[in-house]
Parts: structure tokens; sequence; C-alpha cells
């Protein structure tokens, strides 16, 4: 078993737009069904159990007033489930810092949610939940996450 990520654009789309999934086997190539076109394949155990994730992307091109969220995935025996992390929907849009070249300044939440790094033989995973945050005037930016590992229950 082997995994790959395909980054290639749609007809008349940007590149950045497409990156899928997919898993290569005795059966051949595969794509991974995830309800996305912005997935990664990040891990694969012995019984062939894939981990990963999938962003649902905004519609507005700019970035701006919109949520980037992530959602883990283990892909198991044909079947896509998807596994959020404690509190990966808990982060708070907005937040303040003071950052000593600019203040006080209020950051937007861009993007979010969970990613699985690692699943291995026993089914365990690894999870992230993270959230970015930026203000678009100054690009002054900060990160946050949580790390988990766990065992998804069926």
């Amino acid at each position: 078993l082997a995994l790959f990520e395909e980054t290639f654009p749609a007809p008349g789309e940007d590149p950045f737009n497409q990156q899928l999934a997919f898993i290569v086997d005795k059966d051949g190539p595969r794509f991974i069904p995830t309800p996305s076109q912005l997935a990664a394949a990040t891990g694969i155990n012995g019984s062939g159990d894939v981990a990963g994730y999938y962003i649902l992307a905004p519609l507005n091109p700019a970035g701006t007033d919109e949520v980037w969220l992530a959602h883990g995935y283990v892909y198991r025996d044909g079947l896509l489930n998807t596994v959020d992390a404690p509190g990966s929907s808990d982060w708070p849009l907005t937040l303040t810092v003071d950052d000593p070249d600019f203040g006080m300044v209020e950051l937007q939440r861009i993007y979010s949610g969970t990613i699985l790094n690692a699943i291995n033989d026993g089914g365990q995973i690894v999870a992230r939940s993270f959230a970015s945050y930026l203000d678009f005037d100054t690009f002054v930016s900060q990160d946050f996450e949580r790390t988990y590992i766990g065992t998804p229950v069926d």
C-alpha cells in the first residue's frame, strides 16, 4: 500500500483548489472519497486504514470574513469516517493580542479544525486541533494547537 496526494487544477481553476488523496494497493490506484477537493492522506497502517484530513473552504477568494475548516478522517474498509478532535470547534472567531510593533491588534480566525497525523496498527490516531489567526491590515498572526492520541470508536 502507498499513499499519495495529487494537486492539479480543474479546467479553468486555480491549481491550489485541487488536492486529492489516493491510495495504491493490489487493486491499483483509487481516490479516497472525501467531501472536499482539498484533502490529504497523512498516515496508513498495516491493515490499510488511512488517516488524513479534508478542508471545507470558503467561497470568498479573498480569504476574509470566512473560516477554512479542517476535519480529520479515517478511511477503513471503503468507508470514510470524520474524526474531529475535542475542542476543534471551540476556538474563538477573534482574539486580541499585544504586538510589539502595532500594539493591541484584533486577529480573525482564518483556519481551524482537526488534522489526523498518523494511525498505528491498533487503530490509534494522533490528532491535532489547531487554529490560525491573522490581522489582514498588519499581517500580525498567531497559531495555537492541541495534540491528542486516541482510538476512534466504530
